[in-house]
């Protein structure tokens, strides 16, 4: 066995709660709070070493989003984005956290997606959980 999966073998009964989908309602919001930590520890830097812990983890809340939805369709980030926009009475050169006015413009055009920096940022503008813009 190599010491890679040794380590992880090690390590496993700490890990395995946060990288697997949750099943019930409790499960889904302690892994959702660890996701708002994950995301404050991350912050802006796609880089930082756990960006792939917290892609897993968003990978997780969003089939476990998609399973447990009520019978009304679900918002995709976009459209939450959207909605508040129009709520705040807030155009495109109003979104500066977002970037540029061309990363704005992709953005709302759906050409390009909400990094985790621009979801942390607009879940403190609206004061809204930043799961609501996976």
């Amino acid at each position: 066995m190599n010491k890679q999966l040794s380590e992880v073998i090690k390590h496993w009964q700490h890990i395995s709660p946060i990288v697997g989908e949750p099943k019930t309602k409790k499960q889904y919001e302690a892994l959702l709070k660890q996701w708002e930590q994950l995301v404050e520890l991350v912050g802006d830097d796609e880089k930082h070493k756990l960006v792939g812990l917290l892609e897993v983890v968003s990978h997780f809340l969003e089939q476990y989003n998609h399973k447990h939805q009520s019978a009304a369709p679900k918002a995709s980030g976009l459209e939450v984005l959207k909605l508040l926009m129009t709520e705040h009475h807030l155009r495109q050169q109003d979104l500066t956290e977002l970037g540029s006015q061309g990363i704005v413009s992709e953005i709302l055009s759906g050409k390009r997606r909400l990094n985790i920096r621009q979801i942390k940022e607009l879940a403190a503008r609206f004061k809204v959980t930043p799961a609501s813009f996976l």
